[in-house]
């Protein structure tokens, strides 16, 4: 169960703002910078634990909000570094430390009350991240994590259908733990848990939407042969919501079972079927249904790769109107080397369907469509530089936001030393 972005509350009509001249120029110089580095960084041949990387990406839509009437376009401009440091002591500790600032630039951003808007539509964001793996014993491994990410960024995450328009805003918080013990040769426990916290800036979007989702589960796995694995799984989800907010509280169990196979070398599979029950904590009676995911992998070491995911089951609460919803996602890429090493494309078609999870619910339907294409190229000029090119086209269906379409096209260059 994957905790996802709650509805944000929308904010106050500002007059429309226009750039500057010098923020494009000055996201170009920052970028030029980032990737003169390298000479100042190590000498050739160095074993340095750090790896850096610089972006510089370009994005165009044609319906920024997401709205049937009154379309507004918008170009982006955005400018990034990332930092890795990876720090390795044998086969037994495995540290990774990333840090990414993010600069991004808007010819047209959208009206809002967030003290992180400026005038000439730039905004400052980042994240950093922290992963440890320490092998106890022979037997025991622990791990653990932390990561923060500050955005306003309004992606459409996988397996799920939420859509948030640009007007706040957020930090995202989530920290883990866990272990894996061999209990036996051919017999694995893991156990996780996790938290996930998210506040927003804008103090009107803090009060309707900032929550904090609490998870744990223990999964047992048996080898029992080279290319099978059987694997049974308990899991708990907490949903606590912002006081004010329209959703519930809620507790999502689930119980699962499946099994990992490998035909060959070029194709594996992940097969689950699961139960889960949902426990409100308003008045509304629990609820519960089956669930099922489904992923394949085809020819992974070969030129061309095709990937399968298939998942049907409760979403975890996301919007105001109803805590839970039923989710089915289908998922399908293909990508393709035309060059070795030299010239990737590759096309990605998902298909979302959501609606209210407990059927008694009379509040108003929140059930929703979504159809997501994407088409990209990726080529590498040398080792370190490379460039994408993509177009994505979304068509939304939704009974209480507006059922839209959108168009986008986007470039970037990336450099990495």
């Amino acid at each position: 169960m994957q905790p996802h972005m709650p509805k944000q509350a929308s904010a106050p009509h500002l007059p429309n703002r226009r750039p500057t001249a010098l923020a494009a120029p000055l996201l170009i110089l920052v970028f030029l910078l980032y990737a003169g580095l390298p000479a100042l960084a190590q000498s050739p041949g160095s074993t340095s634990p750090w790896q850096f990387s610089s972006s510089l990406g370009s994005s165009y839509n044609d319906n920024r909000d997401g709205v049937a009437t009154n379309r507004q376009d918008n170009l982006e401009l955005t400018t990034g570094s990332r930092g890795t440091y990876q720090l390795r002591d044998g086969d037994r500790t495995e540290l990774n430390l990333t840090i990414a600032p993010i600069a991004r630039w808007q010819s047209n951003p959208a009206a809002s009350t967030d003290a992180n808007d400026t005038l000439d539509g730039t905004k400052l964001f980042g994240s950093a991240a922290l992963d440890l793996k320490h092998q106890l014993t022979p037997s025991l491994t622990a791990t653990a994590g932390d990561a923060l990410r500050y955005s306003d960024d309004a992606e459409v995450p996988e397996q799920d259908t939420i859509q948030r328009n640009r007007t706040t805003s957020y930090l995202v918080h989530t920290a883990y733990v866990g272990t894996d013990a061999q209990v036996a040769p051919d017999v694995v426990v893991a156990l996780q848990g996790s938290t996930i916290g998210i506040r927003y800036s804008d103090q009107a979007a803090a009060q309707e939407n900032d929550s904090d989702t609490y998870a744990g589960s223990v999964t047992t796995t048996y080898q029992l042969d080279p290319e099978l694995a059987l694997f049974g799984q308990v899991g708990v989800s907490e949903y606590q919501g912002a006081a004010t907010s329209g959703s519930d509280d809620v507790l999502l169990a689930s119980y699962a079972a499946g099994f990992t196979f490998m035909f060959s070398r070029d194709l594996i599979t992940k097969i689950s079927g699961s139960y889960q029950t949902a426990q409100y904590q308003s008045d509304q009676p629990s609820s519960s249904m089956p669930g099922a995911q489904a992923d394949l992998t085809f020819q992974a070491t070969k030129p061309t790769r095709y990937h399968l995911t298939a998942n049907y089951g409760y979403s975890d609460p996301n919007v105001a109107e109803t805590s839970v919803q039923k989710k089915l996602a289908l998922i399908g890429s293909v990508d393709h080397d035309l060059i070795a090493e030299r010239l990737t494309v590759g096309t990605q078609l998902q298909y979302t369907d959501s609606q209210d999870a407990n059927d008694q619910d009379r509040r108003a339907d929140n059930s929703e469509q979504m159809i997501r294409m994407r088409g990209y190229g990726t080529y590498h000029l040398t080792r370190q530089w490379s460039t994408t090119l993509g177009y994505t086209f979304e068509d939304w269906t939704s009974v209480q936001r507006d059922s839209f379409q959108r168009n986008t096209l986007d470039a970037s260059m990336l450099y990495t030393w």
